[in-house]
């Protein structure tokens, strides 16, 4: 028979912090507190937001979004911007 291997199973999840934006990022994991990259957030120990110190118990799941705006679409173009370039 073939050896068993467990396998830890890794959570990605970047982490926010909401005190002052700071995002932990498993991938990366934090080199100047010594956690090393591909470090679970839950796995951490005794660990505070390196940027304003906030408790590792006040960081909340990350959710990146992406602001979609139709500014530049819906204002009213001038006539010079419409007038053909000058030859």
């Amino acid at each position: 028979m073939g050896k068993l291997w467990a396998k830890k199973q890794l959570n990605f999840q970047p982490m926010l912090c909401p005190g002052c934006g700071f995002v932990y990022t498993p991938k990366y994991g934090d080199p100047e507190s010594n956690i090393p990259s591909y470090t679970n957030f839950a796995d951490i120990e005794d660990w505070r937001c390196p940027i304003c110190d906030g408790s590792k118990d006040a960081f909340i799941p990350y959710i990146p979004t992406m602001e979609i705006t139709a500014k530049d679409d819906m204002t009213e173009k001038t006539e010079e911007q419409h007038a053909p370039l000058a030859q």
